[in-house]
């Protein structure tokens, strides 16, 4: 069983998910123009795996916090606003 985090937890994590979603899109980049994607398909695959998992949190916000604005939980993970 896992223990339902804070709001400002999630918010947290959120925050360096995106730094890490950013940073490996920039480093894919990088190297695709260095060596070409075909050889960066496993990256490609962790990309979307790492995007899948991001989707799931971003659900799981949702559904435990009911009493936040919508707005507010989707910027948890899909921030709207650069702070």
């Amino acid at each position: 069983m896992t223990l339902k985090p804070s709001f400002e937890e999630c918010q947290a994590i959120g925050a360096e998910f995106e730094q890490l979603r950013r940073q490996t899109l920039d480093l894919y980049i990088k190297a695709s123009n260095m060596w070409g994607s075909t050889l960066l398909g496993d990256m490609r695959k962790a990309m979307t795996n790492l995007d899948m998992s991001i989707s799931k949190m971003d659900s799981k916000v949702f559904k435990d916090y009911p009493d936040r604005e919508s707005s507010e939980r989707l910027d948890v993970f899909y921030p709207t606003n650069k702070k």
